[in-house]
């Protein structure tokens, strides 16, 4: 076994039904020693929105300098490209009014779903109004482009691999803005892919990791899968990877169980 490099944990700020800074006060109440907190965001018509007030951010801040963590921002979800811009205002609103309030928490990376609806088949759902490959690369260039001038640096701007179609459609467009990726482990599980290829092409562009378990569901702890699925994978981060991983899990006990059992397989790795 090679050198280990220590890659930093982190967890999602959604641990129990409440908003975000209920959320980090409990996780510095269980006492975990994480090293990151993903900040999950949402806006919605039916739900409203969490997006942090600036007195939250101040609260934030301190308990960041408190504890020793960093933040990391999961940017809202399912924002749609309309296949014929219709909806682009609204998700570029959202996105940049998520972006703004948070700068000052100095991210380690903003995570940004590129939405596969509207894209055609096989590489997603498709349908009448679908968009050509090229048409849809070139409005996720623009979003990327638009989004990575909020954050101030491409580098901070992180796109993630889904489960329901090829990763392959963005690489046109990451490349083009030099944004970085995040890798999501537990989606390329969920397709039946060995991670470990992908995390080496990937590797000089990876800024952020998403971890966590798949089965009957998505986001599950760890310790649901076979071992020998995930220790090559903690494995091969140990030696090439020292950025912050998120135990993507929406469980506490689910964290724990999945937090332990990572930290037992890095002393492994020694």
């Amino acid at each position: 076994m090679g050198e280990v490099i220590m890659f930093r944990i982190g967890v999602p700020s959604y641990l129990i039904p409440d908003d975000i800074l209920p959320n980090v006060d409990y996780l510095i109440h269980l006492g975990l020693g994480i090293a990151d907190v993903q900040l999950l965001l949402f806006e919605s018509d039916e739900y409203g929105t969490n997006c942090p007030t600036p007195a939250v951010i101040r609260e934030l801040r301190q308990r960041a300098s408190d504890y020793g963590f960093s933040y990391s921002v999961h940017l809202p979800l399912d924002l749609p490209f309309g296949a014929n811009g219709h909806d682009d205002d609204r998700t570029d609103r959202i996105l940049r009014r998520a972006i703004e309030a948070t700068l000052a928490l100095e991210p380690v990376g903003y995570t940004l779903h590129l939405d596969g609806n509207g894209l055609p088949r096989p590489w997603g759902v498709g349908g009448d109004t679908a968009l050509s490959l090229a048409e849809w690369q070139e409005r996720a260039e623009g979003r990327m482009r638009r989004a990575a001038a909020w954050i101030g640096s491409p580098q901070r701007l992180c796109v993630e691999n889904l489960e329901s179609w090829d990763p392959a459609v963005f690489e046109v467009p990451l490349a083009l803005v030099g944004a970085a990726r995040t890798a999501d482990i537990g989606h390329l599980w969920l397709n039946g892919q060995d991670p470990i290829p992908y995390l080496t092409a990937w590797q000089p562009e990876i800024r952020l990791i998403h971890l966590h378990g798949v089965g009957e569901r998505d986001h599950q702890s760890l310790c649901r899968m076979d071992p020998a699925r995930v220790k090559p994978v903690i494995h091969y981060l140990a030696q090439h990877y020292d950025g912050v991983v998120t135990l993507e899990i929406f469980d506490a006990q689910a964290v724990q169980e999945s937090l332990v059992w990572v930290r037992s397989l890095l002393a492994g790795a020694e």
